[in-house]
């Protein structure tokens, strides 16, 4: 096993959302980790697999690099990452990172004439 300290290995922080539409990843700024969220329900751990098999695939790294080491029932989790270092990791992420969404029609409040 690498050394935790190997600029080949990253630790991620990530908030998932488990069951959503598609898979995407976003910064969150606020909770200063990365949102992925996946379509696999959270159920018997299968939100955890599919944040480790998108991760992987984005990453383009063999699933087997990527995996959920905390929070496994828990929508704040770490991710370590294998055969990347940090920089690489999180440039990988920003490529694919979502745009942040708009605010929706009607939310906030509403602006007095």
């Amino acid at each position: 096993m690498p050394d935790p300290r190997s600029p080949e290995v990253a630790l991620l922080r990530v908030w998932i959302h488990p069951g959503s539409r598609t898979d995407s990843v976003v910064w969150d700024e606020w909770r200063k980790a990365w949102a992925v969220s996946v379509r696999d329900p959270p159920h018997q751990g299968a939100a955890n697999r599919g944040v480790e098999r998108y991760l992987a695939s984005i990453l383009d790294l063999p699933r087997s690099s990527v995996a959920v080491v905390s929070g496994a029932r828990s929508p704040a989790k770490s991710v370590r990452i294998e055969g990347l270092a940090p920089s690489v990791v999180e440039a990988r992420l920003r490529r694919f990172s979502s745009p942040t969404p708009p605010r929706a029609v009607g939310s906030g409040p509403v602006p007095r004439s």
